[in-house]
């Protein structure tokens, strides 16, 4: 059977499930976009081939069981055909996102190693600076160092001990999760958007939530100074030394 037909007859057919009816040519020619005296003689060859039946001769055509059946096989060759269509656009997927992960995480030491040796440290203005990013290093089976970075510059170093063991891998997946839910959400409101947080996704990142939940106070511990920028700057270089 060539395309034509195949395809004449799953339109015919989908016509016909919906309620049952035999289907003339008009309304597969209104799905098709071709002739009705075309399609008519298309049928035909159909008929004669056992996949239609006429119930007379005013009426229109009702697929018979070997037309269902042809129909069905064709819709699970379709469906196979998709699902490997789908299974290889996922390891396409999943190969890009490791390129994409390793280059980030490669991207993320760089950047880590530069804020974690950086001088100074900038005390933000309440309401106007926003959160930026959170970078997070595993400096141990056991401990875990990082910089919370805001619109204004690293706002907080931190290093912490863990009770539980962890790698570089489960840092980074708490890393991109408070990324995307923080983005330019002013400091003042990180807390209150953690919490908000946690409370609905405990169930898609049980691990990375206890994880942040945990250790909340040490991730977004900021503070904020009236002082001028001068005794910020004097301040915190006496804080870092």
């Amino acid at each position: 059977m060539d395309n034509r037909l195949k395809e004449l007859l799953r339109v015919l057919i989908e016509i016909y499930l919906k309620d049952l009816k035999p289907v003339g040519s008009l309304q597969v020619s209104e799905k098709c976009g071709l002739s009705p005296s075309l399609i008519r003689n298309h049928l035909s060859i159909l008929e004669k081939d056992g996949y239609l039946r006429h119930i007379n001769v005013s009426s229109g055509r009702m697929p018979t069981a070997k037309g269902i059946r042809f129909f069905i096989m064709e819709t699970l060759e379709l469906l196979d055909g998709l699902s490997a269509e789908k299974q290889r656009l996922k390891e396409d997927l999943e190969n890009q996102t490791e390129k994409i992960d390793r280059a980030f995480s490669e991207y993320s030491g760089v950047l880590f190693s530069a804020m974690k040796h950086c001088e100074y440290s900038f005390a933000p203005l309440p309401g106007k600076t926003v959160f930026k990013e959170i970078l997070l290093m595993a400096e141990g089976k056991r401990s875990f160092s990082g910089v919370l970075i805001s619109s204004a510059g690293p706002v907080n170093r931190f290093a912490a001990e863990t009770q539980e063991p962890l790698d570089q891998d489960f840092l980074n997946s708490v890393k991109v999760i408070i990324n995307m839910a923080l983005k330019n959400i002013v400091l003042p409101d990180i807390v209150k958007e953690v919490d908000s947080f946690i409370s609905h996704s405990v169930n898609l990142y049980p691990n990375e939530t206890e994880f942040i939940k945990k250790y909340k106070e040490i991730l977004f511990k900021i503070g904020y100074s009236n002082e001028s920028s001068t005794d910020v700057l004097a301040s915190n270089q006496e804080r870092i030394g």
